[in-house]
């Protein structure tokens, strides 16, 4: 899967940004793979959270936000306005490829 200059491969776990691989956490992996089979879709923090997590009662989404934050930092162009990883107000997020 590709979106801007990154790359997925999704059977061998590896994230690729301008040819150069990247290292993510098993969470940070998982929520980004979470957002590539959504794309374009409305997700709550707590959709993701359950799907991501699996946690079953919801005692921080701010996890949630903290991990967008860290995918932005290693996935979006430098210029410092999200293209691929968009808030949405008052529910949570949107991936756009």
């Amino acid at each position: 899967l590709a979106f801007g200059d990154v790359e997925v491969d999704i059977t061998r776990r590896i994230v690729k940004k301008k040819g150069e691989e990247l290292k993510f956490t098993r969470a940070e992996y998982n929520l980004l793979t979470y957002f590539l089979h959504n794309p374009d879709r409305a997700l709550t923090r707590d959709m993701i959270l359950n799907s991501v997590w699996g946690y079953e009662s919801f005692p921080n989404t701010r996890t949630v936000d903290a991990h967008v934050v860290r995918l932005r930092q290693k996935l979006e162009a430098d210029q410092g306005v999200p293209q691929h990883f968009i808030t949405v107000h008052g529910v949570g997020y949107r991936f756009l490829p």
